[in-house]
Formats: structure tokens, sequence, C-alpha cells
């Protein structure tokens, strides 16, 4: 049994916590979380003890962690933790795990992720990191960069454009978009601008339906030419797409670890080898 940790309990915590109570076969949710303060939190049928950040905090964490882990493993420390927290906490959430051998799963953006991805690598545990959870958006960003690397400039003829929406809180512009971006201007040869769309006046108008406004990710790329234009959609409503893709991965992250193969994965690596532990 795989026993799951959440950092972080807004959203996407509790999106992941009420698709781990749907499906109990395989991993179970430790009653203790990192969270931006110390709180007890109610998701679901769960009562989650939260701990803040401050060292204190954190040490207080690892001792009932410890304390879990040996009660219901008999000290196997099959554990991997669930990062969606906040821009503001992913490095030091990374230095965090990376310190304490804490294998993770990390879906946070808008941090240095060359930053984490250096201190993963001088450490001895595996981690995924990935600014997209979504399995089937993964991989079409592939078969997009797999063009791109194939035929660059082969749509020098072409001005692209990208929107994306996302909820009004998300601060940060798209990872996904960000990482197209880089795509397509591979193709094209050209700079690529990102419009972000947060209002939800606008987000109404553009056919999002009211219960996902605060949920939701929207993703239009535009080529445009002389008399020819191509449009690729990606639309996501609610966040279990991403939950999904985030407990494959701490079960690909498991998986590593007991193999004592440590290092900094992503979602793409994940897929590549879904078939051996579903």
């Amino acid at each position: 049994m795989l026993n799951v940790f959440l950092s972080g309990t807004g959203k996407m915590g509790n999106e992941v916590t009420r698709l781990i109570e749907e499906n109990r076969e395989d991993i179970n949710l430790l009653d203790i979380a990192l969270s931006g303060r110390n709180e007890t939190k109610k998701i679901g049928d769960l009562e989650l003890q939260c701990f803040g950040p401050e060292p204190e905090d954190r040490k207080r964490f690892l001792r009932k962690l410890e304390d879990e882990v040996d009660r219901l493993s008999n000290g196997n420390y099959d554990v991997v933790g669930i990062d969606f927290s906040t821009p503001g906490a992913g490095l030091q959430n990374v230095r965090f795990f990376c310190e304490n051998r804490a294998p993770f799963v990390m879906g946070t953006t808008g941090f240095d992720h060359d930053e984490a991805r250096r201190m993963v690598e001088d450490s001895s545990i595996p981690a995924v990191i990935a600014p997209n959870m979504c399995k089937e958006i993964v991989l079409l960003n592939e078969a997009i960069e797999y063009l791109a690397n194939m035929y660059p400039g082969a749509f020098k003829d072409l001005v692209v454009r990208i929107c994306e929406s996302h909820q009004k809180r998300k601060k940060d512009t798209s990872g996904t978009a960000k990482k197209v971006r880089s795509y397509l201007e591979q193709l094209t040869e050209n700079d690529v601008e990102i419009v972000s769309i947060r209002d939800p006046d606008i987000q109404d108008l553009l056919g999002v339906p009211e219960k996902y406004l605060d949920g939701h990710a929207y993703h239009w790329f535009v080529l445009k030419g002389k008399n020819k234009k191509f449009i690729i959609i990606y639309k996501i409503h609610g966040r279990r797409p991403y939950a999904e893709g985030s407990l494959d991965a701490a079960r690909f992250v498991d998986v590593k670890n007991h193999k004592n193969e440590p290092g900094y994965y992503e979602m793409t690596d994940v897929l590549r080898e879904i078939g051996k532990y579903r």
C-alpha cells in the first residue's frame, strides 16, 4: 500500500483527496499535511492535521510522518508527497523533500524549475515535477515538440497567437502555454505572445461554463497565414484530470524509489511506463 501525504490543501489538494477516497485499492492518504499554516482542516470524511512552513512546524511534521508510516507499514517507508502548493512555496518545499529524502510529485507552477531540477538531481530521491499532469495534454505537447524538433522553421509563413484562460486566482502565466510557445517559436522562427485571461466576464463570453469559472484550463493556439488558419484547442473543466495524473505520478515515483532509481522525472517519463504499475 502506497501512503500519500499532501503538500498544499487548496482546491487541488481537495480534488486529490476526493479521488483517493473513491479509489482506495492501492493508495492511502495520511491524515497529516504540509500547508501555509498550522490548522486542522476537514476534507470530505478526512480530518487533516496541517503543519505550517516554519522550521519547527516542519520538524513536528516529520516526527508525525515517521510515527504514521511506522504504524501503517511496520517501518516500510512507502510514502510519497503530492505538492499542489503555491509559487512562493515551491522551491522551499522541493528543498524540504530533498533534504529529508521524501520522494514527491509536484504540480505547482510559477517557480524556478531549473533550480528545482538541480536540487532533485543532487539528492537521493526520485521526483516528478510537471507544470501539467493531464496525461492527454502532456502527450499532445510531446507531439508538437516532436514536430518542432524535426521541422524547425517549417511554418515561417505563419503568425502564431496563444490565448490561455484559467480561474481568477491563478497568478502566473500557464506553464502549458509557455511550453507550447517554445515549440511554436521553433516551427515559425518568430516570437509568440501569450494573452492570459482571468476576468470571469470575458471567460463567460468565451464559453466557459459558469460552474467551471473557478476551475478550468482553456488554451487556444492559433496559426494564421495567407488564406489559411489552424487552431489547436485544449479545454479542461475542473481539476479531476490533474488529480488523476498526480496519482499515476505518485505510483511511478514509488516504483522508482523501490528500484533505487533516484532522479528528476517528468510526466512523459510516467506515461512511458504507465502500463507497468497500473
